[in-house]
């Protein structure tokens, strides 16, 4: 059943993004009736009405209706993200503080339309030398109705290239007349690859910014730039590419090697249709911030292991994992048990500042 909802998710946002419209769609009343609570869910309801709209005539007013005002809710929303994107870019830029712009309206921009694709918080990777800086320019200058994040351990995690190699290489877009400072297209996919498999590929937006990416130019294409050294996350961003063109009819630009080209994973894109049926992040609670609670209940503590496992995706990458066709239950497996002995640490941590140890007892008797 969950699958069945993801391929046909899938099939409704496959080529949604393109210029000219593609020609047979199908999209009917009561596919789109059926499928818009999710759709709006995940934030691709307005690009679904991109599809619509040469088809109105064949649709119930009910339906043209119900995607039209998701879309127009969506252009409103990116109008007040870009101008608080302007204004902190623009703040930041006349402080002498170097930033690119991860994500969002880079992304955004190179749809059809503004609106298209929703924009969230605004992230930005600033200078480290800078970093104190630029959270103190954001504070002054920012509204608070957008948060702002400079915080990006994926960096840190999947990257030995440093911020000013990126920066010296980045382009630069132009929000009104503000410049952005915007990664070039291949780096852009590496690292729209890596965050969609770092959170496990629950958002299909993700998957569409890849795809919208992959078919924007004609220029010739850096394999290398965008698949990087490292053969296991080339293979890792491979199957992500692959997975693009596979369930959302993306373009694969000429010269891609094996590990782009070859089919991904069955786990893989099963577990990204399961998570598409039901596209919701992990609400949980982390383990750290349930241990004042535990220690008085330590009983508890099956209860909140229980549900705590990540999914296929989460796990392989959180052990730097193949992408191969062995079953993921051992990257699983050990992702929970690096998980649990890293929060036993904090638990005795913990205990051990809320219960001294018995001789210091002893000696204060």
């Amino acid at each position: 059943m969950q699958m069945r909802i993801g391929r046909n998710l899938a099939s409704i946002l496959a080529k949604s993004w393109a210029q000219p419209r593609p020609g047979e769609t199908n999209l009917s009343n009561e596919n789109l009736r059926t499928y818009f609570p999710l759709l709006s869910e995940t934030g691709t309801a307005a690009l679904a009405w991109w599809l619509i709209c040469p088809l109105k005539s064949s649709l119930t007013k009910e339906i043209v209706e119900l995607y039209r005002e998701a879309y127009v809710r969506s252009v409103a929303q990116t109008l007040v993200h870009e101008r608080e994107l302007a204004s902190v870019v623009h703040a930041l830029n006349t402080s002498g503080i170097r930033s690119i712009l991860l994500k969002g309206w880079s992304v955004g921009r190179l749809y059809p339309e503004s609106g298209l694709r929703p924009c969230g918080d605004i992230d930005l990777w600033v200078d480290p030398t800078q970093q104190a800086r630029a959270e103190e320019v954001v504070r002054r200058v920012a509204s608070g109705r957008l948060p702002v994040d400079l915080e990006h351990d994926q960096f840190r995690r999947f990257e030995t290239r440093s911020f000013a190699d990126f920066y010296a290489c980045s382009e630069t877009a132009y929000l009104g007349s503000a410049p952005v400072q915007v990664l070039r297209r291949e780096e852009q996919i590496r690292i729209l690859c890596l965050h969609f498999l770092k959170h496990g590929g629950w958002r299909p937006i993700w998957l569409c910014d890849i795809a919208v990416l992959l078919d924007r130019g004609n220029e010739a294409f850096n394999w290398q730039l965008c698949l990087g050294n490292d053969p296991r996350r080339a293979r890792w961003i491979g199957s992500t590419i692959a997975l693009a063109r596979d369930l959302l009819a993306a373009r694969i630009p000429d010269g891609a090697p094996p590990s782009v080209t070859s089919s991904p994973p069955k786990w893989f894109k099963r577990t990204v249709l399961q998570e598409w049926s039901d596209p919701r992040p992990p609400r949980v609670a982390a383990l750290a911030a349930l241990l004042p609670a535990l220690r008085l209940r330590p009983w508890q503590i099956n209860a909140v292991m229980r549900g705590r496992w990540r999914n296929s995706i989460q796990a392989t990458v959180d052990c730097d994992g193949a992408f191969d066709a062995l079953p993921r239950w051992f990257y699983q497996v050990k992702d929970v048990a690096s998980r649990a002995l890293h929060f036993g640490r904090e638990w005795a941590a913990l205990h051990h500042r809320h219960f001294p140890n018995r001789s210091e007892l002893l000696d204060r008797n």
